[in-house]
């Protein structure tokens, strides 16, 4: 599964030019959020500072998120999913 999750990871970097330079970082869009094994070997294998995992919460309201940090081999930073349940109750 990770492996299908690298291939769908865009690369967006703040501070290029054009498609050089700049802070990479990887964003996956996906209509569920993977398994956290999976988000964290994908994330280690595109090897970007940040790599974000985005998708719509399961109540339909919101986005629910991952943002994993590889350069110390994929260590969670944040998750919004916990939060998101007791804000929207």
């Amino acid at each position: 599964m990770a492996d299908n999750l690298v291939a769908q990871i865009l690369r967006l970097a703040a501070f290029s030019d054009g498609d050089q330079g700049g802070n990479p970082a990887g964003v996956l869009l996906a209509e569920e959020m993977p398994p956290g094994a999976d988000m964290l070997a994908a994330a280690a294998a595109v090897g970007y500072s940040e790599t974000a995992f985005l998708a719509p919460h399961a109540r339909g309201r919101a986005l629910a998120g991952a943002l994993l940090l590889t350069a110390d081999g994929g260590t969670l930073l944040w998750s919004c999913n916990d939060c998101l349940d007791r804000c929207l109750g």
